[in-house]
């Protein structure tokens, strides 16, 4: 029990970034089910691929950038004894916090097209799974077994989701990738990697702070230039418009 304080703090502060996949999914399910009412399987096609593209974006970076300097972050929040205990805790619900994420928007999929049963199903099969590998990580690793099994289970739940969609012929892999879904991914590859290396070649802490801000930058131009088509760009300027106006009236 002693050892719980060092996974909640961490868990707390991490699953807050579901406020955004959360907030879309609820948007986005009455139009997937009146897409679904009219046939318009295209377009369902295309909202999906286009929200996974958007949460890939927006979460990918922040949370790559937890996992990499989540050790800094707890030291300064919370103290080093601290961050010497809850730091992999936090890497590894991080990584399962941005699959999760994605996943909500097949779920919000799969719920509009009105096969919720696919997912109860789903949850039904993982549970004694995650209950044993739950107690077998625990005993051998301690929390960050727990917060393994749980980034196992969410990603197992992910991939089934995945599976369900592609099976039931409303998704394509091909419309995927009509939308820029896969270039999301590769861009926000490439920055976990780079990150990663970084993390490896940087000795001190300033300089991968530094070069960390100069990935970030880079990874910001590659999405507007590689990753956006004109639909995502003139969807940002409105957004960035709204926003300066609504600033420009708060003053």
């Amino acid at each position: 029990m002693a050892a719980v304080g060092y996974y909640a703090a961490p868990y707390e502060v991490v699953t807050r970034a579901w406020v955004l996949p959360a907030s879309l999914a609820t948007t986005i399910f009455p139009a997937f089910s009146s897409l679904q009412a009219t046939g318009s399987s295209n377009r369902n096609e295309e909202l999906c691929a286009r929200s996974l593209k958007s949460i890939l974006l927006m979460l990918g970076p922040p949370l790559l950038l937890v996992i990499a300097f989540a050790r800094q972050i707890l030291g300064f929040w919370l103290g080093a004894d601290y961050a010497a205990q809850g730091t992999l805790v936090l890497q590894i619900l991080a990584a399962g916090v941005l699959i999760n994420s994605l996943a909500q928007i097949l779920f919000s999929l799969l719920q509009g097209l009105g096969r919720p049963d696919l997912v109860a199903k789903f949850h039904v099969m993982e549970l004694p799974l995650y209950g044993g590998l739950l107690w077998l990580l625990l005993k051998h690793m301690g929390i960050a077994g727990a917060a393994l099994a749980w980034t196992l289970r969410v990603t197992a739940d992910a991939l089934l989701l995945f599976i369900a969609v592609f099976w039931l012929k409303v998704v394509s892999w091909r419309g995927f990738v009509r939308n820029g879904l896969q270039k999301s991914a590769a861009v926000v590859s490439g920055f976990g990697l780079l990150l990663a290396g970084l993390g490896l070649a940087a000795q001190s802490g300033w300089m991968r702070e530094s070069f960390s801000a100069i990935l970030v930058l880079a990874f910001g131009l590659a999405a507007w230039g590689y990753v956006l088509d004109p639909r995502d760009k003139q969807i940002v300027l409105s957004t960035a418009a709204v926003f300066r106006s609504a600033l420009a009236k708060a003053r």
